[in-house]
């Protein structure tokens, strides 16, 4: 397969292209992840259209007040959370890198608020 890009063209090979398929599959499967526990937690996808990126994947809970961004590197992903106590206090937000540590860390601002409650 042929590909011209800005005048500039390469020739790609069935493993060259399937390679980059199942990386872009295994991308969106980890992004989904973390979605599906965003969503599992009552999180909603904010409009960002109108933003200065408005491809950011940004999800809130208004019941908690609490803000994140999934970020995209590429080949790694992360969630930055916003909102106490999930960012510890921190003005640059808490950062988890797999969505089992996501959860934990959710799971962990739910039992702090249960217990000062």
């Amino acid at each position: 397969m042929k590909v011209s890009v800005k005048g500039v063209t390469i020739e790609l090979t069935s493993d060259q292209i399937n390679h980059v398929e199942s990386e872009i599959a295994k991308r969106e499967k980890e992004l989904n992840s973390f979605v599906k526990v965003l969503k599992h937690f009552g999180f909603n996808k904010v409009n960002t259209r109108g933003w200065q990126n408005p491809d950011q994947s940004c999800w809130s809970n208004d019941q908690h007040g609490w803000f994140v961004e999934i970020i995209d590197y590429g080949s790694f992903k992360t969630c930055v959370f916003h909102g106490k106590p999930l960012d510890e206090g921190s003005p640059w937000g808490k950062e988890y890198n797999s969505p089992e540590s996501a959860s934990k860390g959710i799971f962990d601002a739910l039992d702090l608020l249960n217990n000062t409650a």
